[in-house]
């Protein structure tokens, strides 16, 4: 408890550092944004969930999510969202770092109930993973049998893009150039589109669906 409450007494915190005098305006202006998101999402809460856990059993985790405003909204806000159980969450075993940012898939297992599992997905059958896969039967109680586990699977999807170079010295997408304007260079490149599907042990129940986000949305 001495150590948990050190933590929330001087929690973590992020900055946005400009990289050049120039930046310092955008700099402040981002960092805002990110408090602001961090303050509405209740973000403390977030990390001092992640800190008894990783105190207390060597490991903590928080995800980032996006939600709608409102229920008659189609804008979408970011949320930062806490881990009750951190080590549900399953990183891609040849990552070698240490934060994991070399992943190149994440699981987030968890298990409904059979009848929320059929009131979402309908009556389909599903097919549970081998007992080797995730072995705590033990943990979920005797109603075990009455429930199904869903993973969110997180991949990357490699694909290429054009980068065109304007003659204002910007970079954007080849489909971007605004009309009349001839770039002065373009180029291919390779990134990694994220995405996500919820599946159980046979089959993809939702999705694929790709992310907004450039990175796996764990922390």
């Amino acid at each position: 408890k001495r150590v948990i409450n050190d933590i929330r007494a001087n929690r973590p915190q992020g900055k946005v550092r400009a990289v050049e005098d120039g930046d310092r305006e955008t700099s402040t202006l981002m960092e805002g944004l990110v408090r602001n998101v961090w303050s509405v999402s209740d973000g403390d809460a977030a990390v001092d969930t992640a800190a008894e856990y990783q105190v207390a059993g060597g490991m903590g985790a928080w995800r980032i999510n996006t939600k709608y405003s409102t229920d008659d909204a189609w804008d979408q806000d970011i949320v930062i969202e806490p881990l009750r159980n951190p080590f549900s969450l399953w990183a891609d075993p040849n990552a070698r770092d240490v934060m994991k940012r070399d992943a190149e898939y994440w699981f987030l297992e968890s298990r409904i109930g059979k009848s929320a599992y059929e009131a979402k997905y309908g009556k389909v059958p599903s097919i549970e993973w081998d007992s080797s896969e995730f072995d705590d039967d033990d943990e979920w109680g005797n109603d075990s049998t009455d429930q199904v586990r869903v993973c969110e699977y997180w991949y990357k999807k490699p694909k290429s893009q054009t980068l065109a170079l304007l003659p204002d010295g910007k970079s954007v997408l080849l489909e971007e150039v605004p009309q009349g304007v001839e770039p002065l260079r373009v180029r291919t490149m390779q990134i990694n589109q994220i995405c996500m599907a919820i599946i159980s042990g046979d089959k993809v129940l939702e999705g694929p669906i790709e992310w907004a986000g450039s990175k796996f949305p764990f922390v």
